[in-house]
């Protein structure tokens, strides 16, 4: 099932929040869960090629085959959800004492294998040689360095490697990252649905010296699960799920993973993706071709303001060159959020192993930095108390109160959310935009959840937050009237990156041309790579559009991305401005909107260039909507002066709420939480794929080789569930249940 459109007929009013209803999405659905975990105890044999190491090296280790399933407490079929997380520490002692290790003094001591348990001598080139012991006692040995428990336990694979039981004398543990969004798994579950979340430790653990950072390596293993999931009756058994209705949810790189195996997902219908904090490596430095394009599948990216891991956010980039897309895209930009909080494991106030605040601790460290190699120069003796006073000097003058400290540097920026509040937020739109994107017209909450996720309310858990919502709808319901261009395809281009007003055709007669405050690609203050028009406005100022004659009867919202310049502060503040829409009669209709000045202090990637958007209802403009030719931006004396990048004016119109049941699919599985009212015995789906062939799975995708071919009848050309004449063994299968019931 590719993503169908379902157009609405006549513009139709956008009601205000109140009108809607507040939504909470975070609230339990009518089923009790349980969960369970699978496990082959061989793992997943990968290749070189599938890591994209360089030619010679050794094969990386076997990957775990984890997943952790979090269902309804019945034998029904439900829509799946998958889960991935991202690269972070892999291996851990539970009885590490974290402080002791940390400790500077370790590094330095004469005896450290006396004062720090957890670092040991050994040769310097084990690397490469696989020898470890050289008799090294300390670092007058020549070939000998320190290895602490930090450098190395977090980012192994295996936890048993040979070096970590040389090192520590005993097996380490995985860090269970795939468990650490339970609380999403348990609210969707809940609600009628599947939700598998992936180890993927020794994809990331063997990550360092990929080529692609191991990217293609993770579609792989997500697509050796769903093979799992296709094929193996006893897996089946214990967990029916309807393979006709697929979403995906990837953290970090696990967000590029799920990105890149929904954009050739072979015989799988993904319909939904959710991206929270994904990387973009694949596409650094060609922002004018997005490599990752998955037209057909509905998408939703959480873009963490206060992102201290990938700094770029570039998971902007999967929002703004997306198109043409059938499906429609929502970028949800969270204010206060950092990289890490979503996931309980990355949590320092959750797991005490390799956790911190990803946005205020590398504040520290740079402090620190900064503050020992001042103290050095001054040639001042080092105390603990000179340098603890010049650490607070650095960040005084480096603070940021938009992400780190407030500017008494003793507590976080009042605009920081709490790790429970950043949970918040992913529980609410998760929930929302699966529920939503899988259940559709099953779930009777369908018209409150999209208006939600269209930013027209919000949702009550997370209402102490701020998220900024874009919508792109379908390429068939929206009219782009600004369409984004690709770097130098219009004049005015100053040739690093940054396009000026030329690009939107804006008339800034008896305005300043403004050429200043450029962007390098990929700064950590600009995060987005699109056209903008540069306002510079001032009180009396105004900068106009031309429309030719448009037809905008059929759409409901104007929508207007923009983002307010923060190294020329506007004079006020806050930003007013008046969109005004003109007609070709001269008719004119105007709505208020304003802009926020980007939160921030002076710390090296905030303040950011975020665009914000603001929509405007055409059923209330009093002006013919069947011929609009200008849309202008007025600025009053409540405006001051200041300068606007306004990248985007798009005329949107919602789709319908999607089907549910697996729409004309035919699936056989029942809705969420409802009934299979189909006759049919097979307890998935079966069918052909697009193609309309059979037989083995396609040996390859995402342009990597070797996805175990997997054997099905001769009518299950997409290698879903489909009644099977003989069970398929599964003699390795570790299956743990955990029960828990959640009403």
């Amino acid at each position: 099932m590719k993503y169908r459109l379902f157009i609405f007929t006549g513009a139709t009013a956008i009601l205000p929040a109140t009108a809607l209803g507040m939504v909470d999405p975070t609230e339990p659905g009518p089923h009790a869960v349980r969960s369970f975990q699978y496990e082959d105890p061989a793992g997943v044999s990968l290749s070189s090629a599938d890591f994209q190491y360089a030619p010679g090296s050794a094969p990386p280790a076997p990957v775990e085959l984890v997943g952790e399933v979090v269902r309804p407490d019945d034998e029904e079929a439900y829509p799946m959800v998958m889960m991935m997380h991202g690269a972070h520490a892999t291996c851990y002692d539970p009885l590490y004492d974290a402080n002791l290790a940390n400790s500077n003094a370790c590094t330095n001591s004469p005896s450290p294998e006396a004062t720090c348990p957890y670092a040991k001598w050994v040769c310097e080139d084990f690397p490469s040689t696989g020898v470890y012991d050289c008799g090294c006692t300390d670092a007058n040995n020549a070939g000998c360095m320190l290895l602490r428990y930090e450098q190395v336990a977090g980012f192994s694979w295996p936890c048993d490697s040979p070096l970590l039981q040389w090192a520590f004398e005993q097996d380490l543990e995985p860090i269970p990252s795939h468990q650490g969004y339970a609380y999403l798994a348990e609210t969707l579950a809940s609600h009628g649905y599947v939700v598998v979340s992936i180890a993927a430790n020794g994809i990331w653990g063997q990550s360092s010296a990929s080529g692609d950072h191991a990217i293609a390596a993770g579609a792989k293993l997500l697509r050796r699960h769903l093979d799992e999931w296709a094929t193996n009756d006893s897996l089946f058994a214990e967990s029916p799920v309807d393979m006709e209705r697929i979403g995906l949810l990837g953290h970090s790189r696990g967000g590029e993973a799920s990105a890149v195996l929904a954009q050739d997902p072979g015989p799988y219908d993904i319909d939904a993706a959710m991206l929270v904090g994904p990387t973009y490596f694949s596409a650094m430095g060609q922002n004018e071709q997005i490599t990752h394009s998955m037209h057909d599948v509905a998408t939703a990216v959480v873009a963490p303001y206060c992102d201290g891991d990938v700094t770029e956010i570039p998971g902007v980039h999967y929002h703004d060159f997306a198109a043409p897309s059938a499906a429609p895209r929502h970028l949800l930009t969270s204010y206060g959020a950092n990289h890490n909080y979503y996931n309980v494991y990355w949590t320092e106030t959750e797991f005490p192993h390799f956790t911190r605040d990803d946005f205020v601790m590398p504040m520290i460290w740079s402090a620190e930095y900064l503050a020992l190699e001042q103290l050095q120069q001054q040639g001042a003796a080092v105390t603990q108390a000179s340098f603890n006073a010049q650490v607070q000097q650095v960040l005084s003058a480096n603070y940021d109160a938009g992400c780190g400290y407030d500017a008494t540097l003793t507590s976080l920026a009042p605009g920081r959310l709490s790790p429970a509040q950043q949970r918040e937020t992913l529980d609410a739109y998760g929930s929302a935009f699966f529920r939503y994107y899988l259940g559709g017209a099953d779930d009777p909450q369908a018209t409150e959840l999209g208006a939600l996720l269209r930013g027209e309310s919000t949702a009550t858990t997370a209402a102490s937050a701020r998220i900024d919502v874009a919508v792109a709808s379908p390429d068939a319901d929206r009219l782009d009237l600004s369409p984004p261009t690709t770097n130098g395809a219009c004049g005015g281009t100053t040739g690093n990156g940054t396009l000026d007003s030329d690009c939107l055709d804006f008339d800034l007669s008896g305005l300043v041309s403004y050429q200043g405050n450029q962007r390098a690609v990929h700064d950590s203050r600009d995060p987005h790579y699109v056209s903008r028009g540069i306002v510079q406005y001032s009180a009396g100022s105004s900068a106009a559009v031309a429309v030719d004659h448009v037809d905008a009867s059929e759409y409901e919202t104007l929508q207007v991305r923009f983002t307010v310049d923060f190294q020329i502060p506007p004079t006020n503040g806050t930003p007013q401005f008046t969109v005004t829409v003109v007609d070709g009669a001269g008719t004119a209709a105007s709505a208020k909107l304003s802009g926020t000045v980007p939160p921030g202090g002076t710390y090296a990637t905030t303040p950011k260039m975020m665009l914000e958007t603001e929509r405007v209802s055409l059923s209330s403009l009093a002006v013919d909507l069947t011929d609009l030719v200008e849309i202008r931006f007025d600025f009053d004396g409540a405006s001051g002066s200041g300068w606007l990048f306004i990248s985007e004016l798009s005329l949107e119109r919602a789709v319908a709420v999607p089907p549910g049941g697996g729409g004309d699919d035919g699936a056989d599985g029942p809705g969420p939480g409802g009934d299979d009212d189909d006759d049919d015995d097979d307890e998935g789906t079966g069918g052909e794929d697009e193609e309309g062939e059979t037989g083995d799975a396609p040996a390859d995708h995402v342009g990597n080789p070797g996805f175990p071919s997997i054997p099905r009848g001769a009518d299950e050309g997409c290698g879903c569930r489909a009644s099977h004449s003989t069970p398929a063994p599964w003699a390795w299968l570790v299956m743990t249940l955990l029960v828990a019931r959640r009403r």
